[in-house]
């Protein structure tokens, strides 16, 4: 006879993974932010480059007390997880934010959860139902409203071009948080975590020596600050938090939560690059909380 979970235990489990979905996005709110900061006394690609290698500090002893992957899926998704996770994410979030107000990059980064969640439809061959369906076009319609009102920059450079490259950039996320929390129920959060950032460090290392600066006094004490949230806050902390939260939660359940990024982002960039966003902003960002409460409701 099958033995049957506890409400209690399910709703302990659920309310765990929301808890730390919430604390992730806390953490990657500040990503626009801190990213801003950093491009704009570093190289954008080296910077996002050093974002995941430099990580590898303290990823690599962590890294070794867990097993390797062990057959062919594992490694597949390992080099999705590294691949989407920590290189093509944060190589165009930075390239792109480059190029782009921190706003800006905060919006686009809004459509993450409708990507996220697609991808893991297509693996569960299976489609969402209509409750999350009708948060995400809600979530979504707030997200194109506030990207066509281009008038967020306050003297910023906007261009198409940087939208575009944090849009792609999205895309890689998506992948990765799939991948990433298919590995995490396989292997483990810890270690699908921490072997996909020293793989994707081992593979950008080159790249990092062939562009590394030849003087460092241009990063300033906040550029140090946005380096270390960069790369230890939002790459190692909340990532371990937040496919912790898509493993235990379901990852089209806990991906809708990334509605609410882009809207603290706006607050952060507003309070500190002083990007304050105009009255329509606000009403726009009103429909993306409103998306995020009706999908949640699934």
């Amino acid at each position: 006879m099958a033995r049957e979970i506890a409400p209690s235990s399910v709703a302990a489990r659920d309310n765990a993974a929301f808890a730390w979905a919430l604390t992730a996005i806390a953490i990657f709110s500040f990503s626009p932010v801190t990213m801003r900061i950093l491009v704009r006394e570093m190289d954008p690609l080296f910077a996002g480059m050093l974002r995941t290698a430099g990580a590898i500090v303290v990823t690599l002893p962590l890294a070794l007390r867990f097993p390797l992957p062990k057959d062919g899926r594992e490694w597949r998704l390992l080099a999705l997880s590294a691949g989407g996770n920590f290189i093509m994410f944060p190589v165009l979030f930075c390239v792109g934010g480059g190029a782009t107000s921190g706003s800006h990059a905060a919006l686009i980064l809004a459509a993450s959860p409708v990507i996220t969640g697609l991808c893991a439809a297509v693996v569960d061959r299976r489609r969402p139902g209509g409750t999350w369906w009708l948060g995400c076009v809600i979530a979504f319609a707030g997200e194109a409203a506030l990207v066509l009102l281009r008038d967020t920059s306050h003297g910023v450079p906007v261009s198409i071009g940087g939208d575009l490259v944090v849009l792609t950039a999205s895309l890689g996320a998506g992948i990765g948080y799939v991948a990433g929390a298919l590995l995490a129920e396989r292997m483990g959060t810890w270690a699908g975590t921490l072997w996909s950032i020293n793989f994707a460090s081992l593979v950008q290392l080159p790249f990092i020596i062939w562009l590394w600066p030849a003087d460092w006094s241009a990063l300033d004490g906040a550029g140090w600050a946005a380096l270390l949230h960069l790369t230890y806050g939002a790459t190692v902390i909340a990532l371990l938090a937040w496919l912790w939260a898509l493993a235990r939660g379901g990852i089209a359940r806990m991906a809708v939560l990334q509605f609410i990024q882009p809207v603290a982002s706006l607050g952060l960039a507003a309070l500190l690059l002083h990007e304050r966003p105009s009255p329509p902003l606000l009403v726009a960002a009103g429909f993306i909380l409103t998306g995020v409460i009706i999908a949640r409701r699934r």
